[in-house]
């Protein structure tokens, strides 16, 4: 049998501040496609784009400078590069009301991370709770990322990874690949490797009741 890795889907990076930088991007329209300079949010600490701050709205300016706010309902997606990160965010229908809830549409941008028959994004999120200082007794707020990933099969409804009985939801979401559901419930869980599961999925499982791209 094929080996296969799987990592948690659970991750938890430190605190951070936003800036914010122009960079050259592309915005996706549902029958074109213009080149644009995208307002990127900043970690201060680690210099890698904010992607939470861009899941309900991208601002950008067009090729006359104006300054846009764009909601997921309104594209495709957009789309630019920031040092080496090459970031694709896309806007598909939010079934999970992943973030606060919206009142002006549908639809959140997600970062995919793999295409395919099965599609994996990531979704970010802050948690917040509060801290206390027992040395002057106030209390302070600590927060952190969460980043979670979403899977898609073809163009169905969106499916959140669990952290708690993450196997068991795994080889049920793939009962329609029973040697991949099979691996999964064999893998040791310091070994689970998302990434290898959904490309797992694309190369070796059929996939003929879901509509592909």
């Amino acid at each position: 049998m094929r080996s296969i890795a799987i990592i948690t889907a659970f991750c938890l990076v430190l605190p951070f501040h936003s800036q914010a930088e122009k960079v050259k991007g592309q915005i996706f329209f549902e029958n074109d496609t213009i080149e644009v300079m995208i307002h990127v949010p900043v970690n201060a600490f680690t210099d890698e784009p904010n992607l939470e701050k861009l899941q309900f709205k991208v601002v950008y300016y067009d090729s006359t400078g104006q300054k846009i706010k764009l909601r997921p309902d309104h594209a495709r997606g957009f789309s630019f590069t920031y040092g080496t990160h090459k970031i694709l965010m896309l806007s598909v229908y939010n079934s999970l009301e992943l973030g606060v809830f919206d009142p002006t549409g549908n639809n959140i941008f997600l970062h995919q991370i793999i295409d395919g028959k099965l599609k994996m994004f990531m979704y970010y999120n802050t948690a917040y709770y509060p801290l206390p200082n027992t040395l002057t007794g106030t209390l302070g707020i600590y927060h952190y990322q969460i980043d979670r990933c979403i899977l898609q099969k073809g163009d169905g409804e969106l499916k959140r990874t669990r952290t708690s009985g993450f196997k068991k939801d795994m080889a049920e979401y793939f009962s329609d690949c029973p040697e991949l559901a099979e691996k999964i419930m064999n893998t040791e869980n310091d070994e689970i490797d998302m990434k290898s599961i959904v490309d797992y999925y694309n190369l070796f499982c059929g996939l003929h009741q879901v509509s592909d791209h």
